[in-house]
């Protein structure tokens, strides 16, 4: 490639364009977290609600007290670990989103 030498007539001036950067505040990795720490939270709710549903077509009636519900339904425990686990983990990605984005 042939070095060329360029003439004051043949600058071109350049304008600068100044445009606002847009920084997405809090990266996807935490909104997938936080999804996940709901996603279990609900998946606990629902989980309780349906062992429930099971309690009253066996027996008939609504428990009495919750030693009885845990007696009886043994997926209560699954869902209400779902649910302080779903917890602490949507708690626990907003705090890194925080740290992290300010």
């Amino acid at each position: 490639m042939k070095h060329t030498q360029f003439s004051p007539d043949q600058v071109v001036a350049v304008r600068e364009i100044h445009t606002p950067v847009v920084i997405e505040r809090t990266a996807k990795i935490y909104k997938l977290g936080m999804l996940v720490g709901f996603g279990l939270m609900l998946f606990g709710v629902l989980g309780l609600a349906y062992s429930l549903h099971v309690f009253f077509q066996i027996l008939g009636r609504y428990p009495v007290s919750f030693g009885e519900f845990l007696g009886e339904q043994k997926s209560v425990y699954v869902s209400l670990s779902g649910i302080v686990f779903g917890f602490f983990v949507y708690r626990f990605e907003k705090f890194l989103a925080w740290w992290n984005n300010g």
